[in-house]
């Protein structure tokens, strides 16, 4: 079985729920950085090394989601397949 077995509104709709995922996560990590920032040093100050944090996590939840919504569009598509099977074989007899 194919990773990208998927069809193309399938495929668009998991990159999309992965994105949203992703921003929301990276946004949430950089509200926390910028929060002990100043809890740390009193300052509202963004480092460089926060941006790269927070992009770092961007990208990895984006990743894993992407897998994890490929993974249960396969799933969808198989139980989908299994359905239609089993109504086909009621049918016919």
């Amino acid at each position: 079985m194919s990773l990208f077995a998927c069809t193309l509104r399938d495929t668009l709709s998991a990159i999309g729920r992965s994105g949203s995922t992703a921003c929301l996560n990276a946004g949430l990590a950089m509200a926390l950085m910028l929060l002990m920032e100043y809890g740390m040093s009193g300052q509202w100050h963004l480092a460089r090394p926060y941006l790269w944090a927070g992009a770092l996590i961007g990208l990895v939840v984006f990743v894993g989601q992407l897998f994890r919504q490929y993974r249960l569009c396969r799933d969808r598509r198989i139980t989908r397949n299994a359905r239609t099977e089993s109504y086909q074989r009621r049918t016919s007899l």
